[in-house]
């Protein structure tokens, strides 16, 4: 993605989802971050990589002023949507 063919952020860690599933053809499945371990292992029947996601300097909810949740919130309310949008196809673990 580029400028040129993107009307958002050049920056994608800035740009919100709720833009791509606008613009996606077709979505079959969405999985939560929180689920994408199982989904790999389950679904797609492979080991994920274990990255450094929990790492020491991960941000909680104590983290943040109101100041800095409103502006989360403005800048990423489309994909606070998504969720609504899409209930019908966030996969679940058929086994928790």
């Amino acid at each position: 993605m580029n400028e040129a063919n993107h009307p958002g952020r050049f920056e994608q860690h800035l740009e919100g989802q709720a833009w791509y599933y606008d613009h996606c053809p077709r979505i079959d499945t969405v999985v939560r971050v929180e689920d994408l371990t199982d989904y790999m292992k389950t679904v797609m029947n492979v080991e994920p990589y274990n990255c450094n996601v929990d790492g020491k300097y991960e941000l909680t909810r104590d983290d943040l002023t109101e100041e800095d949740i409103a502006r989360i919130r403005e800048n990423w309310a489309g994909d606070f949507l998504l969720e609504e949008r899409f209930k019908e196809l966030f996969w679940i673990n058929p086994t928790k």
